[in-house]
C-alpha cells in the first residue's frame, strides 16, 4: 500500500512546486562564448526546443532578458546570469542590451545598474543542457 501511495504523493509534490527548470546553452557566434540560461516558462521551453529544431545557421532568435550577479547555479564560470523566467527569445532587440558574455563579465557591476537587461545579438540557442 506504501508503493501505491508514494507515487501518487510524489506527483502531487510536484504539481504543487511546478514545473522543473530546463535550462539552454547559448553560443555567442561572433566571440565563441558560451553561456546558459534556466527557465520553467513553458512558452520560453516551447520556442527554445523549436529553434534546436533547426540547423544551427536557420536559428535566428537570440536571448533577451534580465540579469543577476552570481552564476545562478548555471551559468558558471561565469558570475552573472539571466534571472529565470525574466527571459525570453527574440528577433529583433535594442541596442543598449546588446554584447558578449565576458562585456558583461568585465562591466557586470554597471551593466546591472543599467540597462540591467542583456541581449546579445549574435547569439544563438546551441543546446539544452541535460
Amino acid at each position: 500500500m506504501l508503493m501505491a501511495l508514494l507515487p501518487a504523493s510524489c506527483a502531487s509534490a510536484e504539481m504543487a512546486d511546478g514545473p522543473s527548470p530546463v535550462a539552454f546553452e547559448f553560443v555567442h557566434n561572433s566571440h565563441n562564448e558560451r553561456f546558459v540560461a534556466a527557465t520553467d516558462d513553458p512558452a520560453v521551453i516551447a520556442a527554445a526546443r523549436a529553434q534546436l529544431q533547426l540547423p544551427f545557421d536557420q536559428r535566428t532568435m537570440h536571448i533577451n532578458g534580465a540579469i543577476e550577479a552570481g552564476d545562478g547555479g548555471v551559468n558558471a564560470p561565469w558570475s552573472w546570469h539571466f534571472t529565470p523566467d525574466a527571459w525570453n527569445l527574440a528577433e529583433m532587440s535594442m541596442e543598449v542590451c546588446d554584447g558578449w558574455p565576458s562585456y558583461i563579465e568585465e562591466h557586470l557591476d554597471e551593466w546591472l545598474k543599467s540597462p540591467g537587461s542583456f541581449c546579445p545579438w549574435g547569439s544563438r540557442i546551441e543546446s539544452e543542457v541535460k
